[in-house]
């Protein structure tokens, strides 16, 4: 499957094992690294490119979609192509199209 388009609720992960919560700054203030990673992907999109090869935030967003637990999928109308539309565990969603 080819990614389309990411967008995702934040990565907050709850796995059964190992529960992480969001880390903030003692001050309040919000830094680009406590973004959550589909986030930071969008951030990075840019005219001349969707993302760089060498985006650190791209392994993290790539986990974070291979880690997530799938509770369903819908197919997009409209078009010729099957598009797919996956919703995760915690809300987030992702476009999947498969590629020919």
């Amino acid at each position: 499957l080819q990614l389309i388009s990411c967008f995702c609720s934040p990565s907050t992960r709850h796995n059964e094992a190992n529960v992480e919560e969001e880390e903030y700054p003692p001050t309040g203030e919000v830094t680009a690294e406590s973004y959550p990673n589909w986030l930071r992907f969008h951030i990075g999109i840019n005219r001349y490119e969707l993302y760089s090869r060498h985006n650190p935030v791209l392994d993290s967003l790539l986990k974070d979609l291979v880690t997530q637990r799938i509770t369903s999928v819908v197919m997009k109308s409209g078009g010729t192509q099957l598009k797919l539309i996956m919703t995760f565990h915690n809300y987030g969603q992702a476009l999947f199209k498969p590629m020919k």
